[in-house]
């Protein structure tokens, strides 16, 4: 395709975060985009159009495509926190999932979130490394896409879905879920509790 590319070998499973911050040591772009290998582009154009957003809009840190499931359902349109009271944690939750894109949103309008999944992001090198990259505090996935966008916000940059650039995610389809990972998910939700609650996440 005659594009300069690198492949990067880190011999083991590094978890997210690991990975994620190794491929973007050995990044020499202006900017990096985080792809989950269960996402499929639906044109050629999407990456440029994250990027060309990132440059016109100063006060965006990241941005992300609408990703959609296989029969067009919306699977993420940017996240919130939803408080669950038995677990005395906060989950995340998918705005739409399941909804036609079309009968919720606007299509040609950017959506401002307060959070966005790490299945797909772009954002500037500079700022990546501004808020110190993906955060090696969580156990094996969940809760480091909220950790990374919520320190992006705290250095008063916003997160933005752009609707018009669509993908397909396959959620799910990279790990199976389990009672172990169930742990792992109850384990992180809690550390990402306490370590941003002055962000409005509680927890004494």
């Amino acid at each position: 395709y005659e594009v300069p590319f690198k492949i990067v070998y880190g011999y083991t499973n590094r978890g997210f975060s690991e990975a994620n911050n190794l491929g973007a040591k050995h990044a020499s772009g202006e900017y990096l985009i985080f792809m989950n290998s269960d996402v499929i582009p639906k044109d050629i154009e999407w990456a440029k159009e994250l990027v060309e957003f990132l440059e016109e809009n100063q006060d965006a840190g990241a941005v992300a495509p609408l990703l959609l499931f296989p029969n067009e359902s919306i699977q993420h349109m940017g996240m919130v926190f939803i408080e669950n009271k038995f677990y005395n944690i906060y989950f995340n939750h998918h705005i739409f999932m399941g909804l036609p894109p079309e009968k919720v949103i606007d299509e040609n309008k950017p959506i401002e979130c307060e959070m966005l999944t790490g299945a797909l992001i772009c954002i500037s090198k500079n700022l990546f490394e501004k808020i110190g990259g993906w955060s090696y505090d969580f156990v094996k996935g969940d809760f480091e896409d909220s950790d990374f966008s919520l320190k992006i916000r705290s250095i008063g940059k916003k997160l933005y879905v752009l609707p018009w650039v669509k993908m397909y995610h396959l959620e799910g389809a990279s790990q199976q879920f389990t009672p172990e990972r169930f742990s792992r998910t109850l384990m992180n939700a809690r550390i990402l509790k306490y370590k941003f609650k002055e962000l409005g996440l509680g927890g004494k």
